[in-house]
């Protein structure tokens, strides 16, 4: 095997950036990603990609160790309204102690940042979408440690966030259109058990003129699972 095909450690994909907390204005220094390093494995069919010798989403949630604002990095820039401030500073400020993170984030490390970024974005009252898209994460990373029950636990908590959002948030909501966001709450309620419900979610992606081709043969493929599986269980 040859020094390139030999399994790099996570500090390869990994690299120091300095960033302004949106809330406290603290520079602080966060863990990204060098998305360039990156080399897909898989990509399951709830979207979770599984990556070769990391997993970024133990890196997705910056912290500020200053104040405790939490928020996953794509959306940590964002500024944050007056009225959420004083909720955060209140609820989270007030209290927060300092961590000390290692220079790589254990599984562990994670799922302790993910549960401060849901509890943030729950006292600020944040999008159901954001919600969803953190307990989704949440439930990919737990399916990584084939830790099922936390898994479900967590994909029944996006299913139900995610379904609100599509309800009362306009398209498109964390990047994805209205057919997209349709088949993802089908395959989560497939990956849950509740056929039905899946079976409802996915005739709409397929009644849907927005939904490109491939999404409709994604959404077929998971339908005959559905049916298949209906039919060992009657």
């Amino acid at each position: 095997m040859s020094q390139q095909e030999q399994i790099k450690t996570e500090d390869f994909y990994l690299y120091d950036k300095k960033v302004v907390c949106p809330l406290c204005k603290s520079t602080i220094n966060v863990k990204a990603v060098r998305n360039s390093r990156l080399r897909l494995v898989k990509r399951d069919t709830d979207s979770m990609a599984v990556y070769q010798d990391i997993n970024p989403l133990f890196y997705d949630v910056w912290l500020c160790n200053h104040c405790g604002y939490a928020r996953l990095q794509n959306q940590f820039p964002n500024p944050v309204l007056p009225a959420e401030a004083n909720l955060i500073r209140q609820n989270i400020s007030s209290k927060w102690q300092p961590r000390d993170y290692p220079p790589t984030y254990s599984p562990q490390v994670a799922i302790e940042r993910y549960k401060l970024a849901l509890y943030g974005a729950m006292v600020r009252e944040a999008k159901s979408s954001e919600l969803g898209m953190l307990y989704l994460k949440l439930a990919w990373i737990y399916r990584s440690l084939s830790d099922q029950a936390n898994e479900i636990t967590c994909m029944q908590q996006a299913c139900r966030y995610l379904e609100k959002a599509f309800q009362d948030e306009e398209p498109p909501v964390l990047g994805m259109d209205s057919a997209t966001h349709m088949y993802l709450i089908g395959e989560l309620h497939r990956r849950l058990g509740n056929f039905d419900k899946a079976l409802r979610w996915f005739g709409e992606v397929l009644l849907s003129p927005k939904a490109s081709k491939a999404l409709k043969d994604k959404t077929r493929d998971q339908k005959d699972l559905v049916i298949e599986a209906t039919k060992s269980t009657s």
